[in-house]
């Protein structure tokens, strides 16, 4: 075969590849977009400006496959749709998402590199889509909006080596954030995730969204890259793209990625011993007993279907008329009556009452002013298992509320 003959025959094969990746692009974005179900954020904004939680990281990148099997249809569940999205759809929903959730009031750098090959891609194998620049939720969902399609192998190898050269600017500590399938991946994407870690070090946190499925990844060995590759970085996290579908798991993930525990959850300014984060009453008076949930409560057991308070209670209760009578003589409380999951809500609640009844008589005997304690009985407790003897123990008990 003469030299002409081979050219000849090089350029039909070459001609025929273009013309079918031209074609599978055109069809790709002429396909109708799916139309998901409205997505209500959960406010993180809140959480953040009562200093529950605050910003964990100064920067973040988002790396997004755009390779030719997120053309395969999603099959993770968790985003209704009409018509069925595919793994692109999928992926392009949960970012938008997860913009949406992401509180407004941080202060972040952001950027987005896209990965694959072909003509939905400029024919470049990675492309840097949006910033690094100061992040804002319309910039970054104009970004998201410039990927039309997915074509092409899977090179996030270079997607992860882009991504560290785009990083080099930032200051300060930096979440990068991958999606894909895991599938067709060239080369070793580990060895250039290992890179950026020894690039950036403590700095760089790499967290993973796994679009896959069984079908198409029976053996998961796609999932288990994506795991592998958030935890090299040693501070990220692998994820499922359905556990991050709904509304509060998304929060959860954006909490995850972006945020830490506050000073407010450090503190306990009450005094009572549990930090404000995990005190469901708040202002307990210093003395009383608290439990586990920072409530102040007197651990009375009662014996079955009665309501008299025992003597072996009678010095906690001391302790809360000693509160009410020498260190807070102003201080008014709701004793609050609870019972465990035994019976009828009707029958508890009448219980749970008779039981508030008795505490507070006995605690008017003892000098407090009836004028300042309010019993109210509120039926059966979930607060505690009730399917374990000790979780009903917990449950059935007094509960004492500052009114002011």
């Amino acid at each position: 075969m003469t030299m002409k003959n081979i050219m000849s025959r090089y350029f039909r094969v070459f001609y025929i590849i273009l013309l079918g990746s031209i074609f599978l692009a055109s069809c790709a974005m002429q396909r109708t977009a799916p139309s998901f179900e409205a997505f209500q954020p959960v406010d993180l904004e809140s959480t953040v400006a009562s200093g529950e939680y605050m910003q964990k990281v100064d920067n973040f990148l988002v790396l997004m496959d755009v390779s030719s099997s997120m053309n395969e249809k999603y099959q993770q569940g968790g985003l209704s749709s009409s018509p069925s999205p595919v793994k692109f759809d999928a992926e392009k929903e949960l970012l938008n998402r997860m913009n949406q959730t992401i509180p407004s009031s941080l202060n972040l750098n952001a950027a987005l590199r896209s990965f694959g090959m072909g003509p939905c891609l400029d024919w470049k194998s990675s492309k840097l889509e949006y910033g690094v620049t100061s992040y804002s939720r319309s910039g970054f969902e104009e970004a998201l909006n410039v990927n039309k399609c997915a074509s092409g192998g899977t090179p996030m190898g270079q997607g992860l080596d882009g991504a560290a050269g785009d990083l080099a600017s930032t200051q300060g500590d930096i979440a990068v954030i991958l999606f894909s399938d895991g599938l067709h991946t060239e080369g070793n994407p580990l060895v250039q995730a290992q890179e950026l870690k020894k690039q950036y070090g403590n700095r760089v946190c790499v967290y993973t969204v796994w679009l896959g499925d069984d079908k198409t990844d029976p053996n998961f060995k796609g999932r288990d890259l994506m795991k592998q590759v958030a935890y090299i970085s040693g501070c990220g996290a692998p994820y499922a793209a359905a556990d991050i579908a709904s509304s509060q798991g998304m929060a959860d993930f954006v909490t995850d990625v972006f945020l830490k525990k506050g000073d407010r959850c450090a503190a306990d300014e009450d005094g009572d011993g549990v930090n404000n984060c995990e005190d469901q009453c708040p202002g307990t008076p210093p003395g009383a007993h608290v439990n586990s949930i920072g409530c102040w409560v007197a651990q009375i057991n009662f014996d079955f279907d009665k309501s008299v308070v025992k003597p072996e209670f009678f010095p906690e209760l001391n302790n809360v008329a000693r509160i009410m009578t020498q260190l807070h003589p102003d201080l008014r409380i709701e004793v609050q009556g609870w019972a465990s999951a035994v019976g009828s809500q009707a029958y508890n609640l009448k219980l749970s009452q008779r039981r508030a009844d008795a505490v507070k008589e006995y605690l008017v005997k003892q000098g407090v002013s009836p004028n300042r304690l309010d019993a109210r009985g509120y039926g059966i407790s979930y607060t505690f298992p009730n399917d374990t003897e000790q979780g009903r123990y917990e449950n059935q008990r007094v509960q004492f509320k500052r009114l002011q």
